[in-house]
Protein backbone atom coordinates (compact mmCIF):
# COMPACT_ATOMS: atom_id res chain seq x y z
CA UNK A 1 0.00 0.00 0.00
CA UNK A 2 1.04 3.98 -0.83
CA UNK A 3 -0.40 6.30 1.13
CA UNK A 4 -0.78 9.21 -0.65
CA UNK A 5 -2.44 12.50 1.17
CA UNK A 6 -2.94 16.35 0.56
CA UNK A 7 -2.14 17.54 4.12
CA UNK A 8 0.71 16.09 5.43
CA UNK A 9 0.26 17.83 9.35
CA UNK A 10 -3.13 15.59 9.56
CA UNK A 11 -1.30 12.45 9.26
CA UNK A 12 -2.93 9.31 9.02
CA UNK A 13 -6.37 8.92 9.91
CA UNK A 14 -7.56 6.36 12.84
CA UNK A 15 -9.56 4.04 10.71
CA UNK A 16 -6.23 3.06 9.65
CA UNK A 17 -4.95 0.79 12.72
CA UNK A 18 -7.96 -1.66 10.94
CA UNK A 19 -5.31 -2.49 8.41
CA UNK A 20 -4.28 -5.54 10.31
CA UNK A 21 -3.41 -7.95 7.26
CA UNK A 22 -1.14 -4.95 5.85
CA UNK A 23 2.29 -6.30 5.20
CA UNK A 24 3.85 -2.98 3.23
CA UNK A 25 3.67 0.42 3.71
CA UNK A 26 5.02 3.58 1.62
CA UNK A 27 4.66 7.02 2.95
CA UNK A 28 5.83 9.52 0.46
CA UNK A 29 5.46 13.29 1.02
CA UNK A 30 5.18 15.41 -1.96
CA UNK A 31 4.84 18.65 -0.31
CA UNK A 32 7.14 21.47 1.20
CA UNK A 33 6.17 20.21 4.63
CA UNK A 34 6.98 16.90 6.62
CA UNK A 35 4.08 14.41 6.83
CA UNK A 36 3.43 13.52 10.70
CA UNK A 37 3.32 9.91 11.36
CA UNK A 38 1.89 8.76 15.13
CA UNK A 39 3.80 5.67 16.18
CA UNK A 40 1.12 4.73 18.05
CA UNK A 41 -1.43 3.99 14.44
CA UNK A 42 1.38 1.40 13.81
CA UNK A 43 1.14 -0.60 16.80
CA UNK A 44 -1.44 -3.12 15.82
CA UNK A 45 0.10 -3.39 12.04
CA UNK A 46 2.21 -6.69 13.67
CA UNK A 47 2.03 -8.30 10.09
CA UNK A 48 3.80 -5.01 8.79
CA UNK A 49 7.12 -6.73 7.02
CA UNK A 50 8.24 -3.52 4.34
CA UNK A 51 8.28 0.27 5.60
CA UNK A 52 9.34 3.25 3.43
CA UNK A 53 9.19 6.39 4.95
CA UNK A 54 10.09 9.35 2.89
CA UNK A 55 9.33 13.24 4.34
CA UNK A 56 8.37 11.73 7.53
CA UNK A 57 8.47 13.25 10.96
CA UNK A 58 7.79 10.34 13.61
CA UNK A 59 5.83 10.79 16.79
CA UNK A 60 5.68 8.71 19.93
CA UNK A 61 3.01 7.19 21.79
CA UNK A 62 2.33 9.93 23.86
CA UNK A 63 3.03 10.12 28.01
CA UNK A 64 4.31 11.48 30.39
CA UNK A 65 7.39 13.36 28.81
CA UNK A 66 5.23 14.44 25.79
CA UNK A 67 5.49 12.63 21.86
CA UNK A 68 8.93 12.83 20.93
CA UNK A 69 9.96 9.75 19.11
CA UNK A 70 12.69 7.30 20.68
CA UNK A 71 14.86 4.49 19.85
CA UNK A 72 12.92 2.46 21.81
CA UNK A 73 9.67 3.31 20.05
CA UNK A 74 10.62 2.09 17.11
CA UNK A 75 12.09 -1.19 18.46
CA UNK A 76 8.54 -1.73 19.89
CA UNK A 77 6.61 -1.51 16.45
CA UNK A 78 9.17 -2.01 14.16
CA UNK A 79 10.49 -5.40 15.51
CA UNK A 80 9.81 -7.63 12.93
CA UNK A 81 10.51 -5.54 9.81
CA UNK A 82 12.40 -6.96 7.54
CA UNK A 83 12.79 -3.98 4.63
CA UNK A 84 13.38 -0.45 5.84
CA UNK A 85 13.63 2.31 3.53
CA UNK A 86 14.14 5.78 5.78
CA UNK A 87 15.61 8.61 3.60
CA UNK A 88 14.35 11.53 4.59
CA UNK A 89 12.85 10.81 8.69
CA UNK A 90 12.94 12.74 11.77
CA UNK A 91 14.13 12.29 14.59
CA UNK A 92 16.74 10.64 12.61
CA UNK A 93 19.52 10.03 15.29
CA UNK A 94 16.53 7.86 17.23
CA UNK A 95 15.84 5.87 13.66
CA UNK A 96 19.31 5.04 13.48
CA UNK A 97 20.00 4.57 17.05
CA UNK A 98 17.45 1.76 16.89
CA UNK A 99 18.46 -0.37 13.68
CA UNK A 100 20.85 -2.95 15.42
CA UNK A 101 18.06 -4.23 17.64
CA UNK A 102 15.67 -4.84 14.72
CA UNK A 103 16.96 -8.41 14.21
CA UNK A 104 14.41 -9.34 11.53
CA UNK A 105 15.67 -6.51 9.09
CA UNK A 106 17.21 -7.17 6.38
CA UNK A 107 17.03 -4.86 3.26
CA UNK A 108 18.10 -0.77 4.52
CA UNK A 109 18.60 1.93 2.45
CA UNK A 110 19.52 5.14 3.59
CA UNK A 111 19.98 6.80 0.72
CA UNK A 112 19.44 11.13 0.38
CA UNK A 113 20.41 10.66 4.68
CA UNK A 114 22.21 13.39 6.38
CA UNK A 115 26.08 13.78 5.18
CA UNK A 116 26.75 15.61 8.60
CA UNK A 117 25.59 11.90 10.64
CA UNK A 118 27.67 11.68 14.07
CA UNK A 119 30.36 8.72 13.86
CA UNK A 120 28.13 6.89 16.57
CA UNK A 121 25.18 6.79 14.22
CA UNK A 122 27.29 5.15 11.09
CA UNK A 123 28.55 2.71 14.27
CA UNK A 124 24.88 1.71 14.20
CA UNK A 125 24.26 1.11 10.63
CA UNK A 126 27.68 -1.04 10.47
CA UNK A 127 26.48 -2.85 13.88
CA UNK A 128 23.44 -4.49 11.58
CA UNK A 129 24.52 -7.59 10.72
CA UNK A 130 21.40 -9.19 9.11
CA UNK A 131 21.53 -7.11 6.41
CA UNK A 132 21.22 -8.89 2.97
CA UNK A 133 20.82 -5.55 0.89
CA UNK A 134 22.06 -2.01 2.00
CA UNK A 135 21.96 1.47 0.46
CA UNK A 136 24.05 4.44 1.74
CA UNK A 137 24.97 7.48 -0.02
CA UNK A 138 26.13 10.32 3.17
CA UNK A 139 29.09 8.08 4.47
CA UNK A 140 32.82 10.04 3.72
CA UNK A 141 33.90 5.89 4.27
CA UNK A 142 32.87 2.66 5.45
CA UNK A 143 34.45 0.28 8.35
CA UNK A 144 34.37 -3.29 9.14
CA UNK A 145 31.72 -4.47 10.95
CA UNK A 146 28.89 -7.05 11.01
CA UNK A 147 26.93 -5.62 8.40
CA UNK A 148 29.37 -6.94 5.98
CA UNK A 149 28.67 -10.89 7.03
CA UNK A 150 25.63 -11.40 4.92
CA UNK A 151 25.64 -8.73 2.72
CA UNK A 152 25.15 -9.78 -0.91
CA UNK A 153 23.85 -6.09 -2.28
CA UNK A 154 25.73 -2.94 -1.47
CA UNK A 155 24.71 0.18 -2.93
CA UNK A 156 26.76 3.46 -2.66
CA UNK A 157 25.11 5.10 -5.66
CA UNK A 158 25.42 8.95 -5.83
CA UNK A 159 28.27 8.47 -2.53
CA UNK A 160 29.24 12.01 -3.29
CA UNK A 161 32.50 11.79 -0.53
CA UNK A 162 33.95 8.43 -1.59
CA UNK A 163 37.75 8.76 -3.19
CA UNK A 164 37.73 5.30 -3.77
CA UNK A 165 36.13 1.71 -2.78
CA UNK A 166 36.25 1.40 0.64
CA UNK A 167 39.40 -1.36 2.03
CA UNK A 168 36.35 -2.76 4.06
CA UNK A 169 34.68 -4.19 1.02
CA UNK A 170 36.96 -6.99 1.33
CA UNK A 171 35.28 -8.42 4.32
CA UNK A 172 32.08 -8.89 2.08
CA UNK A 173 32.75 -11.85 0.97
CA UNK A 174 29.12 -12.90 0.02
CA UNK A 175 28.90 -9.54 -2.01
CA UNK A 176 27.06 -10.04 -4.88
CA UNK A 177 26.11 -6.36 -6.45
CA UNK A 178 27.84 -3.62 -6.27
CA UNK A 179 26.63 -0.24 -7.07
CA UNK A 180 29.10 2.96 -7.24
CA UNK A 181 26.85 4.56 -10.47
CA UNK A 182 27.66 8.48 -10.23
CA UNK A 183 30.09 8.56 -7.48
CA UNK A 184 31.93 11.90 -8.65
CA UNK A 185 34.55 11.90 -6.24
CA UNK A 186 35.90 8.55 -7.30
CA UNK A 187 39.17 7.71 -8.60
CA UNK A 188 39.90 4.08 -8.75
CA UNK A 189 43.21 2.51 -8.57
CA UNK A 190 45.08 -0.25 -8.82
CA UNK A 191 44.34 -1.21 -5.30
CA UNK A 192 40.70 -0.73 -5.62
CA UNK A 193 40.94 -2.96 -9.20
CA UNK A 194 42.51 -5.62 -6.34
CA UNK A 195 39.81 -5.33 -4.26
CA UNK A 196 36.96 -6.23 -6.59
CA UNK A 197 39.02 -8.93 -7.91
CA UNK A 198 38.74 -10.26 -4.13
CA UNK A 199 35.23 -10.59 -4.31
CA UNK A 200 34.41 -13.86 -5.43
CA UNK A 201 31.05 -13.69 -5.09
CA UNK A 202 30.49 -10.80 -7.11
CA UNK A 203 28.40 -11.14 -10.45
CA UNK A 204 27.21 -7.64 -11.47
CA UNK A 205 29.16 -3.97 -11.19
CA UNK A 206 27.62 -0.64 -11.70
CA UNK A 207 29.81 2.45 -12.74
CA UNK A 208 29.41 5.42 -14.34
CA UNK A 209 31.87 6.14 -17.19
CA UNK A 210 33.32 9.53 -18.07
CA UNK A 211 33.00 10.25 -14.48
CA UNK A 212 34.92 8.08 -12.76
CA UNK A 213 38.54 7.32 -13.57
CA UNK A 214 41.53 5.42 -12.86
CA UNK A 215 44.76 7.33 -12.29
CA UNK A 216 48.15 5.57 -12.59
CA UNK A 217 51.61 7.18 -12.99
CA UNK A 218 51.38 7.19 -17.14
CA UNK A 219 48.41 9.57 -16.75
CA UNK A 220 44.44 8.92 -16.85
CA UNK A 221 42.89 5.41 -18.01
CA UNK A 222 39.20 4.92 -18.78
CA UNK A 223 37.23 2.68 -16.17
CA UNK A 224 36.15 0.86 -19.61
CA UNK A 225 40.14 -0.32 -20.52
CA UNK A 226 40.88 -1.05 -16.86
CA UNK A 227 37.75 -3.09 -16.04
CA UNK A 228 38.26 -5.17 -19.02
CA UNK A 229 41.47 -6.28 -17.35
CA UNK A 230 39.57 -8.44 -14.97
CA UNK A 231 39.60 -11.55 -15.36
CA UNK A 232 36.59 -12.93 -16.36
CA UNK A 233 34.39 -9.53 -17.44
CA UNK A 234 31.82 -8.98 -19.54
CA UNK A 235 30.85 -4.86 -19.67
CA UNK A 236 27.70 -4.12 -21.10
CA UNK A 237 26.68 -1.02 -22.20
CA UNK A 238 23.06 0.62 -21.14
CA UNK A 239 23.00 2.83 -23.96
CA UNK A 240 19.22 3.75 -22.41
CA UNK A 241 20.14 5.65 -19.16
CA UNK A 242 20.25 9.23 -18.77
CA UNK A 243 23.75 8.91 -17.80
CA UNK A 244 26.35 7.17 -19.51
CA UNK A 245 27.40 3.97 -17.35
CA UNK A 246 28.09 0.55 -17.81
CA UNK A 247 27.40 -2.73 -16.14
CA UNK A 248 30.26 -5.06 -15.06
CA UNK A 249 29.11 -8.83 -14.93
CA UNK A 250 31.43 -11.14 -12.78
CA UNK A 251 31.08 -14.97 -14.36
Amino acid sequence: MTACFSDPEAGLPQEFTRLRALTSLKIHSRSDEWFVLSNGLLQGLSQLRSLHLQGVELQGVPDQDGDAFSSQDAVEVWQHLEDLLIPQVLPQDSVIRALPRLSSLTSLDLHYGDPEVEPELVQCVLACSGLHRLALQFFKTLSEGPYLSNLCRLSLSFALFLPHIPPALRSASRLTELDLSHCYEMSLQQQDLLLLQSLKKLRRLNLTRDTVRARFGAGDVSIMEEASALPLVDIEQERDWEYKQMNVTFF
